[in-house]
This record gives structure tokens, C-alpha cells and sequence, in this order.
């Protein structure tokens, strides 16, 4: 068998060519490009949803999260979501059913910051935070 990139030009070069393989690579990225798009559409369909929300006015200033987002890995949890009033810091707690939730660390558009400011949109994460059951459109409050 001769490396069809030879140097020596006297000698034959053979070709090889799949296309059933390459084929099936286009079906891939097709298939990934569709799944791709399809959540494209969704994130801009619930960006959509939630600026209809109105959210409501606090007047006093109680640090409170409307959350957009609730993500878990193993024990630590993350939510999504905008500061309606106060300032959340890596000290506040989170109290809900006598369980108190330490804030383990708080991101602004995707970079770690000190503290989350009303109007801010962040995540916020929660470790050992077993137990801690909320879901999207709720509105926490911290201590």
C-alpha cells in the first residue's frame, strides 16, 4: 500500500474516499444543529415570557430574588435570577422551613462579584443545600 501524500511522484497514488462516513458525519451535525436551534428558540421564548412579568415593587429594602433559573450539581444549587429589592452578599442566608442556606458565591454576568444589587440579574450559589426545593417565578427573600 503507498501513503497517497508520497514524495515520490513515481509512484501511484491511491485515493480513498467514504462518503457513507461522511454521510453520517453531516446527519450528526444536522441533528446537533437542529438541538442547537431548538434551544435557541426556547431561551428566546422564555426571555420573552418573563419581560411580560411585572414584578412587583418593595418598599422597603429586604434583599429578595425573582427566580428565573434553578439548577442542581450533586449538592450545590444555583439560581438564576433578578435582585428585585436590597443587596444580596456572600453573607446573606437564605431561610426557608427552619433550614438556613449559606450563599457560597454570586456571579454577574458570569464573573464572581461581592454583592447583587437591585435590578442586578446573577446567579447565586447555595452549597449543602439539600432540602432546598424552589422553582422558576418564585420570590425569595434573605436575612
Amino acid at each position: 500500500m503507498v501513503w497517497p501524500f508520497s514524495k515520490n511522484k513515481s509512484e501511484k497514488q491511491e485515493k480513498v474516499c467514504i462518503p457513507e462516513a461522511r454521510k453520517a458525519i453531516d446527519e450528526e451535525e444536522a441533528r446537533l444543529k437542529k438541538i442547537e436551534n431548538e434551544q435557541k428558540t426556547k431561551e428566546q421564548q422564555m426571555q420573552e415570557n418573563l419581560k411580560k412579568i411585572e414584578l412587583p415593587v418593595f418598599t422597603d429594602s429586604k434583599p429578595r430574588l425573582f427566580i428565573e433559573g434553578v439548577f442542581a450539581v450533586s449538592s450545590t444549587l444555583m439560581l438564576k435570577g433578578t435582585v428585585v429589592s436590597g443587596k444580596i452578599t456572600k453573607t446573606s442566608k437564605l431561610k426557608i422551613k427552619k433550614k438556613i442556606f449559606k450563599v457560597k458565591d454570586l456571579q454577574l454576568k458570569g464573573k464572581n462579584t461581592g454583592a447583587l444589587l437591585a435590578g442586578q440579574r446573577g446567579a447565586i450559589f447555595f452549597e449543602k443545600a439539600k432540602g432546598l426545593y424552589l422553582r422558576q417565578g418564585d420570590i425569595i427573600s434573605f436575612n
